[in-house]
């Protein structure tokens, strides 16, 4: 076999790999009733405009897929939490994170109906009404008074935002 047909298959199979784990965290964010999908940069930005963090703010990121708005939050607040549910986006954040040498976030996989909260002073939201509809009473009785929490897309049901820019909606404890 010469070179070119083994770099070939080596990329070919590299590239099978990544299609696969592609696939793989698909089926496990659909499966568990939120699928992944990126934010648009802007929406983004303007989600972490919003929160106003503070250097003393420990920032959770509910659903927190590829780590952007953890990342983003880090050099602003004091600790900065990634929590999902799919392994390969955790697994791809850890990574990331050794890569950047970002020492305050950490990613954790876990159910977010199995978080205490009250540790939070943001929180952003990406999620489907249904689930955010089951969250709102989990949030507003475990953070603490004058938390942010940062909805995009979906608004609380029974909550008037203090703020909406763009279907970003911002809730004050």
């Amino acid at each position: 076999m010469d070179i070119f047909a083994l770099i070939i298959t080596g990329f070919m199979l590299v590239f099978s790999v990544l299609i696969f784990w592609y696939e793989l965290s698909l089926l496990i964010s659909i499966s568990s009733g939120s699928p992944y999908i990126n934010a648009k940069r802007e929406s983004v930005h303007t989600m972490i405009s919003l929160a106003k963090i503070k250097q003393n703010d420990v920032v959770y990121d509910l659903g927190s897929g590829d780590g952007r708005l953890v990342f983003l939050s880090a050099p602003l607040c004091q600790h900065a939490v990634g929590i999902e549910i799919n392994a390969p986006l955790i697994i791809w954040c850890r990574i990331k994170k050794l890569w950047k040498r970002v020492k305050n976030v950490t990613f954790v996989k876990r159910n977010i109906w199995k978080c205490d909260f009250s540790k939070a002073d943001v929180v952003f939201i990406y999620l489907l009404p249904p689930m955010i509809a089951k969250l709102e009473p989990i949030l507003m009785k475990e953070l603490k008074k004058g938390s942010r929490i940062i909805s995009k897309d979906f608004p609380f049901p029974n909550i008037k935002p203090k703020k909406e820019v763009d279907k970003i909606y911002l809730y004050v404890v």
